[in-house]
């Protein structure tokens, strides 16, 4: 939440980057869901709506 740095007087060009932990696997999981689901919405359709 707080970050510090001690910098030398003097220009400096500071960059803070900021990676979400658990992005990809969470889109990952997202995707495989979603898969799923059609999945399970074409077999109920085939199988169940007769």
């Amino acid at each position: 939440m707080y970050l510090g740095a001690l910098i030398p007087e003097g220009t400096h060009d500071i960059v803070l980057r900021y990676a979400t932990p658990g992005i990809r696997a969470g889109a990952i999981l997202t995707i495989m869901g979603l898969i799923y689901t059609i999945f399970l919405c074409i077999l109920y359709k085939k199988y169940c709506t007769k």
